[in-house]
């Protein structure tokens, strides 16, 4: 039995027999998977998604708070250099620029855009408050998150991947997940 990884920015999807996974523990707890991605140790995450949940039109989505445009070259390099589908990225952005921006409104937020990356949680990764707020470093920590994530996922669907990214522990697809994956299907960061 194969598991096939999805296309990535240098457009070579691989495969990698899921024996050799087996070995691995399988991680569901969100500590468990935290400590795993934070030390790029082995592991698999599983996500089912026989129930994939229906979406609704968000309540508020500003396309133009988007900023992929802003910074779509260095989602080019971060992508490029971790082996991550641009899309993916982008898609991500999107809807944490165009469906978030709250860090504005309430500043004790812990998470920081482009990539709402969780300065406090995801500290461990070596990267502070003042470092995230650099963009070029805000894309780096988020798309290297979304890669290691991609990477303990036996069947890494967009949809599970950005699930598991919004929710470390989540072990079903969420609503967010599949937000994303419509995202990504329409590059809705072309529309704006």
């Amino acid at each position: 039995m194969l598991g096939v990884y999805p296309m990535s920015a240098r457009g070579k999807g691989f495969v990698l027999p899921l024996q050799i996974c087996t070995v691995y523990p399988t991680l569901n707890m969100a500590a468990d998977r935290k400590k795993s991605i934070i030390n790029d140790t082995k592991s698999i995450f599983v996500v089912d998604d026989v129930f994939i949940p229906k979406t609704k039109a968000p309540l508020h989505e500003i396309c133009s708070q988007n900023t992929i445009s802003l910074y779509d070259n260095l989602i080019k390099v971060e992508a490029f250099k971790q082996d991550v589908d641009p899309d993916l990225i982008r898609a991500i952005m999107y809807i944490e620029t165009s469906h978030g921006w709250y860090d504005h409104f309430y500043p004790w937020h812990n998470t920081i855009l482009p990539m709402n990356v969780h300065y406090k949680y995801w500290k461990e990764l070596g990267f502070n408050k003042s470092q995230l707020q650099i963009p070029k470093i805000n894309i780096h920590v988020g798309t290297l998150i979304i890669k290691r994530i991609q990477d303990r996922l036996k069947d890494p669907k967009i949809r599970k991947i950005a699930s598991v990214y919004n929710v470390l522990g989540r072990e079903k697809t969420s609503e967010y997940g599949v937000q994303v994956e419509n995202i990504y299907r329409n590059k809705a960061w072309l529309r704006c």
